[in-house]
């Protein structure tokens, strides 16, 4: 920053027009004029007997350039923000103070409108947010929910955070620049100036200068909130950045089972199609990082890279799905297996109600249950209290075998049918009726 708004930034801190600055130094209005324009610059005696007058360091109005670029100034000041925030305070109230009604209503009704509006946008952008989230639903359901409420509470103090930042800033640009008033009592005559966009004006019959901030300068708490808004966005991005790097090592582990497969035909527009989503999936994770880490990007390889993974995306599944047109249903993947139980005056197995074939058979007093199920599922026969049930274990990796085996024999499972049915039962007419019984029984029970 410039010495010439350093000064301007300083004086308008303290609360000083230039007449009034001017006045502490024993110089003319016209030569902090010349200085703020950046026409001329003081000499050293009279830098430090600002320095005196704005309560500052050299460092402070010296130019950037001047004290070197790698001087920064990262002293934090508490009081330095809270002073800020109560100025705002204070300017604020002043301001409505010296508002007509009129004025005060439109005021109070932008601000209302600027709020609808945040709201709303905030609120579309969490729902658009949210069905984007939702392709990652693959992921265990624990894990989905407790990155989602992360999400959810990272992006509401986000949307607190930056709406704040905005209504303030609108606020001030709107209102604060133009009607907040302070009291100066160094002023000893009141007078108008022709150009009001350079620094202040005196009106009515009060001692009162109206500050205007033409390049509607920042408060030093709204960069704090900046700063937090960046942190929080580092966050978002870094939560972001954790579906990726799983979809991307789901899509590597997809990619190699297809490639063990490759001499089936079917697989081999699969491998392509997810070669192609492994190269989108590359493009976001690096640009994620990029904006996470702080360095730079390729961004025309990405490009590339990005239409690539299209084209081999749009080839592979346009090829597996003309293959998969000309599969035939696979009815061979079903088995039986029989189940024996010993029948008792109190057994209940209420699957009975909903079997294909009952079989009368006088001669047993056995129960035999036949059950038809996938080749690839584990069903057994438990029970608990003489309630009998069949327990199957339906798990991801069985799922995985019956799709992988299908395409393979290039074929598909038909999942609208069951996975598994009790085909017959046979038994004694004394038991079977026993068995009804001791089902309502239960059922009332």
């Amino acid at each position: 920053m410039k010495f010439k708004d350093k000064l301007s930034k300083k004086r308008h801190e303290n609360n000083l027009s230039q007449e009034a600055l001017a006045e502490r130094l024993n110089m003319s209005r016209q030569a902090i004029s010349k200085w703020e324009s950046g026409s001329s610059y003081p000499d050293m005696q009279t830098m430090i007997n600002i320095c005196k007058v704005l309560n500052c360091n050299l460092e402070d109005l010296l130019d950037d350039d001047t004290l070197g670029s790698n001087f920064k100034d990262n002293k934090f000041s508490i009081n330095k923000y809270l002073k800020d925030i109560l100025d705002f305070i204070t300017k604020s109230y002043n301001m409505f103070i010296s508002m007509t009604f009129k004025q005060k209503i439109k005021c109070i009704l932008e601000m209302i409108i600027i709020i609808c509006i945040l709201i709303l946008f905030f609120t579309v952008f969490a729902f658009l947010l949210t069905n984007v989230f939702d392709i990652f639903n693959f992921i265990p359901n624990n894990l989905y929910y407790f990155l989602l409420r992360i999400l959810k509470m990272i992006y509401g103090i986000f949307a607190i955070t930056i709406s704040f930042i905005i209504l303030i800033h609108l606020f001030k640009i709107r209102y604060l620049d133009y009607f907040v008033t302070i009291e100066d009592n160094t002023i000893k005559e009141k007078i108008i100036e022709k150009d009001i966009n350079k620094d202040k004006i005196i009106f009515e019959n009060h001692e009162k200068v109206i500050i205007r901030d033409p390049k509607h300068s920042t408060y030093s708490f709204m960069s704090v909130l900046a700063k937090i808004v960046y942190y929080i966005f580092k966050c978002f991005l870094g939560l972001l950045l954790i579906p990726f790097i799983i979809s991307f090592l789901i899509l590597l582990i997809l990619s190699s089972i297809s490639l063990f497969n490759i001499r089936y035909i079917i697989f081999i527009g699969i491998f392509i199609s997810l070669i192609g989503l492994i190269l989108i999936n590359y493009n976001f994770l690096e640009i994620i990082m990029s904006v996470l880490f702080d360095f730079k990007t390729n961004l025309k390889r990405l490009f590339i890279m990005f239409i690539t993974g299209l084209i081999l995306t749009g080839f592979g599944i346009g090829y597996s799905v003309y293959k998969f047109l000309n599969f035939k249903e696979d009815n061979t993947n079903f088995i039986t297996k029989t189940f024996n139980m010993n029948m008792n005056k109190d057994l209940v197995f209420d699957s009975i109600l909903d079997v294909n074939k009952v079989i009368i058979d006088n001669n047993t007093n056995d129960i035999k249950i036949k059950v038809k199920y996938y080749k690839y599922l584990d069903i057994n026969l438990d029970n608990y209290q003489n309630y009998y049930y069949l327990m199957v274990d339906e798990n991801e990796l069985v799922l995985i075998n019956m799709i992988l085996d299908s395409l393979r024999k290039e074929t598909y499972i038909n999942f609208d049918n069951p996975s598994y049915s009790v085909d017959s039962i046979t038994l004694s007419q004394e038991n079977y009726d026993l068995l009804l019984k001791n089902i309502k029984s239960y059922e009332e029970y």
